[in-house]
């Protein structure tokens, strides 16, 4: 055998009630950051300080103000919550919660146990979909949108970049240190939090990552196929961190709430505050020329 399974016996433990407490509670926050938006107009124009139209480009001021507005929706959207968006959020933590008494132990038993070279194949295939592969398929919708004039295409790696921003650099960084749960590897069973100074096991970095890229790809794209293979992809990227045994079925469900939850918010956020028209310059045979850009 490959690797040799552990028992949620022994080693340390934090109290399960207080485990599903903190989920939940952590949840709250960013399982519903998508319903904010829902009477939000979605032809409203994006404009500057002069009132012109923001343009879908990285490296301008326009994108560093759009993305300070994603920023500042995101942490603001409890505010605007109402009573039908904090159900939806209960249903969600009830899910995650859910996962977490039903599933892992069990899987992450089953997968210690029961190791299959087929298996961490896949896995080992899959996993950098929610790390650096996620990152070079962003910048290749970048590139490739710039170089065909295709906004659409931008559109997905700005809003996939910002949301990846807003998860990685914030949202999750904060949830594992407030969680503090053991990793599985660790070996000390799926009840094992300790706020503030344990593991970071919840929720999977990985997931967010990876549902992040597909929610904005999808949410851009209307064709069945191309949703179905984005959030295909997504989830065998947490098939794979609870196959590396580096999740539990729970962090990965609240992985993939998040990155879509956020991404969708960032999404239909941009949408409102993008001009449907734009001008960029751009690079002809011969000389320079303003490019007209029509969104759909």
């Amino acid at each position: 055998m490959k690797r040799r399974g552990r028992r949620d016996s022994g080693g340390r433990r934090g109290s399960p009630t207080f485990a599903r407490i903190a989920q939940s509670v952590c949840l709250l926050f960013v399982l519903h950051l998508d319903a904010s938006h829902a009477g939000a107009p979605a032809n409203d124009a994006q404009t500057d300080a002069a009132g012109k139209p923001a343009r879908l480009c990285l490296f301008c001021r326009d994108y560093a103000h759009l993305l300070g507005n994603d920023v500042v929706h995101v942490f603001k959207a409890p505010a605007q919550w109402d009573g039908h968006d904090w159900k939806k959020i209960g249903l969600r933590a009830g899910i995650v919660v859910a996962s977490g008494v039903l599933l892992d132990r069990r899987v992450s038993n089953y997968v210690a146990e029961h190791p299959s070279d087929t298996r961490e194949r896949i896995a080992d295939r899959f996993e950098r979909f929610g790390a650096e592969d996620a990152l070079l398929v962003g910048a290749g919708f970048y590139v490739g949108g710039a170089l065909a004039h295709n906004p659409k295409a931008k559109a997905v790696a700005l809003d996939g970049f910002a949301a990846a921003l807003i998860n990685a650099a914030m949202i999750v960084p904060a949830l594992k240190k407030i969680t503090g749960r053991d990793r599985p590897n660790a070996g000390n069973g799926a009840d094992s939090f300790h706020p503030f100074q344990g593991g970071e096991s919840f929720p999977s970095g990985h997931t967010v990552g990876a549902f992040t890229l597909a929610t904005s790809i999808a949410s851009h794209y209307d064709s069945p196929w191309i949703k179905g293979a984005s959030y295909g992809v997504a989830a065998l990227v947490g098939y794979a961190r609870i196959e590396h045994q580096a999740h539990f079925v729970s962090d990965v469900v609240a992985g993939a709430m998040i990155g879509v939850g956020v991404t969708k918010g960032v999404v239909a956020l941009n949408r409102t505050m993008r001009g449907n028209l734009a001008l960029e310059p751009t690079v002809t045979p011969g000389g320079y020329a303003l490019a007209l850009s029509v969104s759909f």
